[in-house]
This record gives structure tokens, sequence and C-alpha cells, in this order.
């Protein structure tokens, strides 16, 4: 066998096993959500005393009414009228939006929700694991 084979076998094969630890590696890492914080109510939304995230003035153009989803309300888990501001809000750690549209999890119960009303919500519309 020629040197000029052997060299090329030798590299050959080096390049291979290379390129297998390479995929077995790649394979272990886990992709991170984006991203990785989340804003606790929407954009514009105000916290009240409660807890809750109180929906905006009418006029807002991140709100349930601008939107043109104010009277569906009842699919919004922990819906309520908040006592602070007289207006429409819900409880962003209520129990039910890790079921809420057929989800298992609150952030993505969350994402599904802001995605179905237009509702601008940083770390939660944009959130990709879901």
């Amino acid at each position: 066998m020629e040197f000029n084979n052997l060299v090329t076998i030798i590299f050959l094969v080096l390049l291979i096993l290379l390129l297998i630890i390479y995929g077995v590696f790649y394979t272990k890492i886990s992709t991170k959500p984006y991203p990785e914080t989340q804003d606790v109510c929407p954009k514009q939304w105000m916290m009240d005393g409660s807890g809750n995230c109180v929906n905006p003035v009418d006029v807002s153009a991140n709100s349930l009414a601008a939107n043109g989803n104010w009277a569906n309300t009842t699919n919004t888990p922990g819906y309520t009228i908040s006592p602070t501001f007289s207006r429409g809000s819900f409880n962003p750690s209520d129990g039910m939006w890790s079921s809420f549209n057929g989800t298992t999890s609150d952030i993505c119960g969350k994402h599904s929700w802001a995605i179905k009303n237009n509702i601008e919500w940083n770390g939660v519309k944009e959130y990709n694991s879901c």
C-alpha cells in the first residue's frame, strides 16, 4: 500500500470517528426555551392589589376590547373583576392555565391565550417550547 493511500484511509477513519463523537454530544445538548424569562402580566396591563393582571382601558391597543375579544372572558383562566379598578382581570397564577386549550404547562396556556386574543405579552407570546 502506498503512503498516500495509507494517509488518506487514516484521515477518513479519524474524520468518521470525530463526526460520530460530535453527533453523540450534539444530540445530548438540550435546547433551552426562549425567552427564559416572562413578564407577570401582558404589556400595558397593571397588577392590582390582589395580584391580578387588569385589562387596560378599552382604548388601549393591547386590551381585550381593542382586539374584539372582551365578551370572551369566560375562556380566560382566573378571570374576575378587579375590585381596585372595576375592570376585567385574571390571575396569572391560576391553576387552570396549565390545561388551557389542551396545553400541559402554565406558560403554554398563557402563550395559547395570548396568541388567540392577540395580546402582546413579553416572554410569553414568543415562547418557543410549547
